[in-house]
């Protein structure tokens, strides 16, 4: 009866330790769990308080670079008002590089004026045929009569065949005059709008892969103009490697459906365009633009310009060409900017950009934050 009542003792002695045991493993548990839980929450506070203040870091970067141009326009207008804007005054400014939680931002300031706007390729006489039928005035030697419309595409086509595939960084088959024609129709036939024949067309997909949750819905759609250069990675013919090639020849800014406001500004004309325009190679136009430094004034630097392209003798017997070449280059109204703004942290690499676009009285009229 003794032994019953001890080994009773130590059942229950033994089932109360288990317990107590199973409790402490239950409350190590949960306690580990609601451990990693907290370091979760507290990682992506962490997380979210550093995003903060890069993007702040972003914008203030974004403030100086208004401040340098309010800066850069208030001087050429009271000191150098008659005279060529002075680049060198933006391409010699040095940003104010932040470190912040290990984030280092800085910043560059590049112009946009002078290149070749993508949206300057938008043709509604385009948008409103069908893909079977011909376009009137697309070829510069139809009826023996050049068009502007042709001569943009022309331009852009010279500057896409131009482009160089070699580079380690922008691995991408050389562009034929063919691969070139259906770049420009399908960048063309982006931005058709829904309600022209060829936007109808481009809208079935487009409708069609936001239904598809299979599908990457992209953050924007057709049918409108390019706001920033980024997206050509959108449209069909443009690998990533000829975007990389393509964004340093190029530019996005806003403009009018008119073919009548398009102007390459001779202030700040890109050696691409001008090489598209000659028929050269691109380092040979980049020298030539480096001669006319001298050049004082926007009329001395066009006449200049318009020289180069006489002596090289390729419009000889096309006159009517030249003369729309020459209504080509002018000055912009308002001076395109875009700023890029870099953020670093290990493998962290934001790249933010900001399109800045200024009148003669210094005024931010357009501008756009992203990030690529």
């Amino acid at each position: 009866m003794l032994r019953k009542t001890c080994r009773n003792k130590l059942s229950y002695r033994g089932a109360a330790l288990i317990t107590a045991l199973l409790f402490v493993v239950l409350s190590v548990s949960i306690s580990t769990i609601l451990y990693m839980i907290m370091q979760v929450e507290l990682g992506f506070a962490d997380l979210m308080i550093s995003g903060d203040r890069v993007q702040n870091s972003l914008k203030y970067v974004e403030t100086e670079a208004i401040a340098l141009l309010n800066k850069r326009n208030f001087k050429n207008n009271t000191e150098n008002n008659n005279k060529e804007l002075n680049q060198s005054f933006i391409s010699n400014y040095s940003f104010k590089s932040q470190i912040i939680d290990y984030v280092k931002v800085s910043g560059e300031l590049e112009i946009q004026s002078g290149k070749f706007n993508i949206n300057y390729l938008y043709d509604q006489d385009f948008c409103n045929k069908s893909s079977n039928q011909e376009l009137d005035n697309t070829n510069p030697t139809s009826e023996g009569k050049s068009t502007k419309k042709a001569i943009i595409k022309e331009i852009f086509t010279n500057i896409l065949m131009s482009l160089d595939s070699s580079n380690s960084s922008s691995d991408f088959e050389a562009i034929t005059p063919e691969t070139a024609e259906k770049i420009i129709n399908n960048i063309q036939a982006w931005m058709c709008p829904y309600d022209s024949t060829r936007g109808e067309n481009m809208k079935g997909p487009y409708i069609k892969s936001k239904n598809d949750k299979n599908v990457q819905w992209p953050y924007r759609s057709s049918a409108q103009k390019l706001v920033v250069i980024s997206e050509l990675k959108l449209i069909k013919g443009i690998s990533n490697g000829l975007y990389q090639a393509l964004k340093e020849a190029v530019a996005v800014w806003p403009t009018s459906t008119g073919i009548d406001n398009v102007k390459f500004d001779v202030r700040f004309i890109s050696p691409f365009v001008l090489a598209a325009i000659l028929g050269d190679d691109v380092n040979s136009a980049k020298n030539k633009l480096d001669t006319l430094s001298e050049n004082r004034t926007v009329s001395d630097k066009k006449k200049a310009i318009l020289k180069i392209i006489e002596e090289k003798g390729i419009y000889k017997d096309k006159p009517e060409k030249l003369q729309i070449i020459n209504g080509l280059l002018g000055t912009e109204n308002k001076l395109h900017y875009i700023l890029y703004s870099e953020a670093i942290q290990g493998r962290f690499n934001i790249t933010a950009y900001t399109m800045l676009s200024f009148t003669n009285n210094a005024n931010v009229e357009w501008r756009i934050f992203g990030v690529f």
